[in-house]
């Protein structure tokens, strides 16, 4: 995988994990039951060599995602239930119909990143045996949970990172532990990428939430699109709605000539930014606004 590795020119923007507190309590996190994906959080950066988390202060971690419920009381679980009954949860025959686990971009994650997310429950994860937490259901309840249920990954996934290198990855070839070994996959420098890319992660520096509220302030909690329809959110109820954008789509350059507030509408109303009317926020603002989208 030695064509995935140039990571130099994101060194200054990420933290080890070793060293910072913040990031040992999420790493223990992303091991243990794992971390959920929420509708509101736009931390998941989908690639074709890696889907990747970035925490609120700029930091970045190559993570895994997956379902953790299976339901087993429809018509479809049959052979699922008798085949757990059979051989145990451990079983090839019970593995192959269980949810598989995601790493790199693939279209059963672009239709859940279109949907917000909102109608799967999918969690990240940095376990690297293969094992996760999982969650059988019936009739909603929980009918059994494991901690170490053990599951194949995505082929469509595999086919994806296989595009962009010089590996020929197979489920039964795959190693995790050593796909997380490998260092992110950027072919071009924070400043190049544009918001959206899906070959590479565009991060937001770790003051970033100071810059943004600082900038904020600074214009007054006003939207500075000159077509708003409604530019005022210095209502404290408001101030949530209103982002900071970066006009030239690099988010590490936080010069304030690079950025503008705008109202979460004008907001989604930019280029390459439409992911963002599928979140509950912008939806609960164009509400208020009484905004026809």
């Amino acid at each position: 995988m030695d064509n995935l590795t140039n990571f130099e020119k994101l060194k200054a923007a990420i933290s080890v994990f070793s060293t910072d507190p913040v990031i040992a309590k999420l790493d223990k996190a992303f091991v243990g039951e794992g971390v959920d994906i929420t509708s509101e959080s736009e931390n998941v950066v989908l690639g074709d060599g890696g889907i990747f988390y970035v925490d609120a202060n700029g930091i970045l971690t190559r993570v895994v995602v997956y379902i953790v419920d299976k339901k087993i009381d429809d018509r479809y679980s049959i052979n699922l239930k008798e085949s757990i009954t059979k051989y145990g949860f451990d079983a090839d025959e019970v593995v192959k119909d269980l949810h598989k686990y995601h790493v790199a971009n693939c279209t059963t994650l672009l239709q859940a990143e279109k949907a917000g997310w909102r109608k799967y429950r999918y969690k990240m994860s940095r376990r690297k045996d293969g094992e996760f937490f999982y969650r059988l259901l019936n009739a909603n309840d929980i009918f059994h949970s494991l901690d170490n249920q053990r599951l194949n990954v995505c082929k469509n996934c595999l086919k994806a990172i296989n595009e962009v290198s010089e590996n020929v990855f197979t489920v039964n070839n795959f190693n995790i532990e050593e796909f997380f070994k490998q260092e992110i996959n950027v072919e071009k420098a924070p400043g190049d990428v544009e918001y959206g890319c899906d070959s590479a992660p565009n991060i937001y520096s770790g003051d970033w939430r100071k810059v943004s509220e600082r900038y904020r302030q600074l214009k007054n909690y006003q939207c500075e699109n000159t077509g708003c329809p409604f530019s005022d959110l210095s209502a404290h109820s408001f101030h949530k709605y209103l982002h900071v954008h970066h006009v030239a789509h690099d988010k590490n350059n936080n010069q304030y000539s690079n950025l503008q507030a705008l109202c979460i509408y004008c907001h989604a109303n930019q280029a390459k930014h439409e992911r963002m009317k599928s979140l509950p926020d912008y939806r609960q603002y164009i509400k208020m606004r009484g905004i026809t989208a």
